[in-house]
């Protein structure tokens, strides 16, 4: 997390590409997308690992990039993503603000979506650092939540996207240091 609460782009990550990954009409997330290789630079069939940061982080940040890196060279594909409300996605999309989870968890289901429509990525997996790690937490009890649930109010279900209730993260899920009480 910088001064510049991480809007300013990251350099370029060698590797990586900058990606828009589409969640609605009104919102696209900015990502950097690195794809795992064999030794000939071919891309290999791998499961894909997105990483969130922390509240006001964004692909900025050296942790993200390092992280990012050395899941590539272990052999995963990995999407470094920035939230609503965060990063460049904070500059292209200016007026959606952050649900402080509400909608990011649901965001992040269509994420996997999208990352296991491609070519070449098995499963996914998902990592979260701070507020990114109580995102990745809702996102796992959002997986598999049908509409009705007793913990989501009816004014919040409206605008929730009407996604099928399945498990998207096969690769699993990890929260490191997630927020768990804000009071």
């Amino acid at each position: 997390t910088g001064a510049d609460m991480g809007h300013q782009p990251a350099p370029n990550w060698p590797g990586f590409i900058d990606v828009w990954t589409p969640i609605n009409p009104n919102l696209k997330l900015a990502g950097r997308l690195g794809m795992a290789r064999d030794a000939n630079g071919k891309i290999i069939s791998a499961d894909c690992i997105v990483l969130l940061p922390g509240l006001c982080g964004g692909n900025n940040v050296i942790r993200q990039q390092n992280l990012a890196e050395a899941l590539k060279n272990s052999g995963l594909h990995v999407l470094a993503i920035e939230t609503r409300a965060q990063g460049q996605t904070a500059v292209g999309y200016p007026n959606v603000p952050s649900t402080w989870g509400i909608c990011e968890s649901s965001d992040l289901l269509i994420v996997s979506d999208w990352l296991t429509a491609k070519p070449n990525i098995k499963r996914t997996g998902l990592i979260g650092f701070s507020w990114g790690g109580t995102i990745a937490m809702l996102t796992a009890w959002s997986e598999e939540r049908s509409g009705g649930h007793p913990g989501v109010a009816p004014q919040i279900e409206r605008i929730l996207p009407k996604l099928p209730p399945r498990r998207r993260y096969q690769a699993g899920i990890m929260a490191f240091s997630p927020v768990l009480d804000l009071d």
